[in-house]
C-alpha cells in the first residue's frame, strides 16, 4: 500500500464564473522514502497539491488516503495531529516565529507532547547540531543568514520526527550555493529514510530527486524516474 494515494483529486475555487479549478482529476501513488520533485509553471496548482498532501487544505473531490487512512474522514483534532506529528513543511522564506529563539522556534512541533523539558532540550539541541547552527540557538531569527533560518527551519521538521518532510521551494529564497547545501541536507534525509516531497520550478534543483513530477493546468503531464540524479 503506498504510503500517500491520491484519487481524482480535483480542486475547485469560487463558484460559478468565477471558478478556478485549481487541481483536475489527479491520481498519485507515493511510496514511503521516495524522494520527489513537483515541478511546473506558476499558478500550475503545485502548491495547491503540497497544501492537500500536507492536510493544510481540503480537496473539492476525490479522494485522499495517508497511511491507508481516508483523510476526508478525519476532524480537527485528528487532523492537527497528523500535522504535528507525521508531516513537517519547510517554506521558501522559512516560516520562523521572528520573536522568538531559534531554539524556541525549533522546539515548536514538541510543545503539544508529554515529554520533559529535559528531554525536548536534548532533541532540539540534537537537531540543531545535526544542522551544524547549534551555536546560534539564542539568536532570534533576522540575527541569522538566510542559509541558517533554513537550515532552522530543517531542524524545527527534524525535531518533529515527522517521516513526511514537505518542502515548497525550500531554496527559492537562497543563492546558488547556500541552496545545494541545502539540497544535500534534503538528500542526506532521504537517505535516512525521510520521504520529501518537493516544489520547484529550478530543474537543478529537481534534479536531486529520484522522481521528478510535472504538472501543468492543475494536470499532471508527466511522471518519470530520474535517472540522472545530482550528485
Amino acid at each position: 500500500m503506498p504510503l500517500i494515494k491520491l484519487q481524482n483529486i480535483s480542486k475547485v475555487y469560487g463558484k460559478n464564473d468565477y471558478k478556478t479549478e485549481a487541481l483536475k482529476n489527479i491520481s498519485l501513488n507515493i511510496d514511503k522514502g521516495e524522494y520527489l520533485a513537483i515541478m511546473g509553471p506558476s499558478g500550475s496548482g503545485k502548491s495547491t497539491l503540497l497544501n492537500i498532501i500536507g492536510c493544510m487544505d481540503n480537496q473539492t473531490s476525490g479522494k485522499y488516503y495517508l497511511k491507508d487512512n481516508d483523510i476526508s474522514l478525519m476532524n480537527n483534532k485528528e487532523l492537527s495531529i497528523i500535522r504535528n506529528q507525521s508531516i513537517s513543511f519547510i517554506f521558501q522564506h522559512f516560516a520562523l516565529m521572528k520573536d522568538y529563539t531559534i531554539y524556541d522556534n525549533v522546539e515548536l512541533p514538541l510543545s503539544f507532547r508529554k515529554i520533559t523539558k529535559r528531554k525536548k532540550k536534548g532533541l532540539v539541541m540534537n537537531c540543531l547540531k545535526e544542522l551544524h547552527i547549534e551555536e546560534q540557538y539564542k539568536k532570534k531569527p533576522n540575527q541569522l543568514s538566510g542559509g541558517q533560518q533554513q537550515r532552522a527551519a530543517i531542524a524545527r521538521a527534524l525535531c518533529s520526527d515527522a517521516k513526511i518532510i514537505l518542502a515548497d521551494e525550500p531554496t527559492g529564497a537562497l543563492d546558488q550555493k547556500t541552496g545545494k547545501d541545502i539540497m544535500n541536507i534534503l538528500t542526506k534525509l532521504n537517505n535516512q529514510g525521510k520521504t520529501i516531497i518537493i516544489i520547484t520550478h529550478d530543474p537543478l534543483i529537481a534534479s536531486y530527486c529520484k522522481r521528478i513530477l510535472t504538472i501543468k493546468d492543475g494536470q499532471i503531464i508527466s511522471d518519470i524516474i530520474n535517472e540522472h540524479i545530482h550528485q
